[in-house]
């Protein structure tokens, strides 16, 4: 990242790093993105990065952002480079901008102090809002009036609770009040955007989860979202149990399973993942979320449900069921049950090529799992030609 920042400062030396990686840096955290604020148009942007013989992509010229690839040592690095801008008009999701050369009305059109710092390449870092000192005592606060950051874009109300977990050390007052008095304004919003933010909050390991979560319940923000449903107060498998059981390895056979257990934990009627448009992978695993497992906490009471739902699922609905710790690290490495008979094997033992081949291999399984999974393929070929001998899949055939 330092040597992609150097390469950018020989081309334009009239920029400075800008939000979000200023802030990380300062706070001595690691920067995945390198963001730079420019008082020059796009055009001229992308005619300096050509002759520095720089490959740019047009990522969002109506908004003056271009993105710059800096190929270092290491690799090629993206870096967006944005106009300094103000707005022009805004509808509470989008906003309409124009140009500008200062620095102060470009900070004035972002959202939170903490994200309206500058530093050149000098290190010399530019505050215009006061976000140096609320980044040290650990407070997310609106730039400005907070009504009207929350008006030119309501997701901002999402964002201050997503910051506030991440870099505050206590929630602003000012700012939950506002929020409590637009919170209607959330139903405004697209789903993918508040499904966006939620789901990166509930990612977040912060400690402080529970309480925020206790503050967006209390203002409203997600009456519009999560339905007649709707949480009136947070679970307390969201506190420490359920990080700490987060750690017992198995969730990650699903690639968001941490992050969709909370949101489980936190709307437990299973109807979230629809009304917040999530895809049908992450729907498919809410709701088998909702299925209990049997009330023997034993991991060979449970191999139906392993087969039928997958290790992940499981694991997820063990914790909010909250399994003791020892019971979740032993389920954790279950191995889980597979039916591996095909169409093969029925046909090996007489039986037609369709319906009756697919209604007798259903059945097959079925006993499989009623027996908890235990007998082996061997034992489950023996039962399927048991079956097939005495004529008890034939009627499939004549229903067909």
């Amino acid at each position: 990242m330092a040597d992609a920042w150097q390469a950018m400062g020989k081309i334009l030396p009239e920029g400075r790093m800008a939000g979000g990686c200023v802030r990380d840096l300062l706070l001595g955290r690691a920067v995945h993105d390198l963001d730079i604020a420019v008082p020059l148009p796009p055009e001229v942007v992308m005619a300096r990065a050509a002759k520095g013989e720089m490959r740019t992509v047009p990522t969002g010229l109506d908004h003056g952002t271009v993105t710059v690839l800096v190929t270092t040592a290491s690799g090629t690095v993206p870096v967006e480079v944005t106009t300094l801008r103000r707005d022009v008009e805004t509808d509470g999701r989008h906003a309409v901008v124009a140009w500008t050369d200062d620095w102060r009305e470009d900070a004035a059109r972002r959202d939170f102090t903490i994200n309206a710092l500058y530093a050149d390449y000098e290190g010399q870092v530019s505050d215009y809002f006061g976000g140096l000192e609320d980044l040290r005592a650990g407070r997310v606060r609106f730039v400005g009036v907070a009504k009207t950051r929350i008006q030119e874009d309501a997701l901002r109300m999402m964002r201050f609770f997503r910051f506030t977990a991440r870099y505050g050390q206590q929630v602003d007052q000012e700012g939950l009040e506002v929020i409590r008095e637009l919170a209607p304004l959330a139903s405004t919003l697209s789903a993918e955007r508040v499904a966006a933010e939620l789901l990166r909050l509930l990612a977040g390991p912060e400690r402080n989860l529970q309480t925020i979560l206790e503050h967006m319940v209390s203002t409203g923000i997600l009456d519009s979202w999560l339905g007649q449903q709707r949480p009136q107060a947070v679970p307390g498998t969201l506190g420490g149990a359920l990080n700490k059981a987060l750690e017992v390895p198995g969730l990650g056979a699903h690639e968001s399973g941490p992050t969709l257990l909370r949101l489980a934990a936190f709307a437990p009627d299973g109807q979230a993942g629809a009304q917040l448009k999530l895809s049908r992978k992450a729907q498919n695993f809410l709701q088998a979320l909702q299925v209990p497992l049997p009330q023997a906490q034993s991991t060979a009471v449970v191999r139906p449900a392993l087969a039928e739902r997958g290790l992940a699922a499981v694991v997820g609905r063990a914790v909010l069921e909250q399994w003791p710790l020892v019971a979740l690290e032993a389920l954790a490495v279950e191995p889980v049950p597979t039916f591996t008979l095909t169409g093969r094997d029925g046909l090996a033992h007489g039986l037609a090529a369709g319906p009756e081949l697919g209604q007798a291999l259903k059945a097959c399984r079925q006993w499989w799992l009623n027996h908890d999974c235990q007998p082996s393929m061997e034992a489950c070929r023996a039962w399927l030609a048991e079956q097939a001998g005495a004529g008890r899949f034939s009627t499939f055939s004549t229903m067909a």
